[in-house]
């Protein structure tokens, strides 16, 4: 996990979550796919074609110490598939109704790397590093 930070506030957590969602639902949207009526993003990612998965997978793998599920084999995708509804509104989550909030949060970052770059390349033609060393036309003066 040397390419990811696993240590994050609650605020970029839940902007990389919603990131998460964003890049999804543009994926699907790129490839005229109807998006899930869903912000859980197992259901997203389950509605992509089988290469941008396998895509997203690989990189994310790459990133995270080639760890796509926990320790009990639970999918870490599945565990924060709901994470930008639950932590936006952690003032409102019920502990004692649902218990404690645990989120994989390298992954999460991880994830977030790797749909950014897949965006990059579907929509761009190339990935996101060199996407953003792409200086903005007349910024040369």
């Amino acid at each position: 996990m040397d390419n990811v930070k696993s240590d994050i506030d609650l605020p970029e957590l839940v902007n990389s979550a919603f990131a998460c969602e964003v890049f999804l639902k543009t994926i699907l949207k790129w490839y005229d796919i109807k998006s899930p009526k869903s912000h859980k993003l197992k259901d997203l990612y389950a509605s992509t074609p089988d290469s941008i998965q396998a895509f997203i997978k690989a990189t994310v793998l790459k990133n995270y110490d080639d760890i796509w599920t926990d320790e009990w084999g639970v999918e870490h995708l599945e565990s924060l598939s709901n994470a930008f509804q639950d932590f936006r509104y952690f003032y409102e989550y019920d502990f004692r109704k649902n218990g404690g909030l645990h989120i994989e949060t390298g992954f999460l970052i991880a994830l977030r790397d790797a749909l950014r770059d897949c965006c990059c390349r579907v929509i761009f033609g190339i990935g996101w590093e060199e996407y953003k060393g792409l200086k903005p036309i007349g910024s040369e003066k």
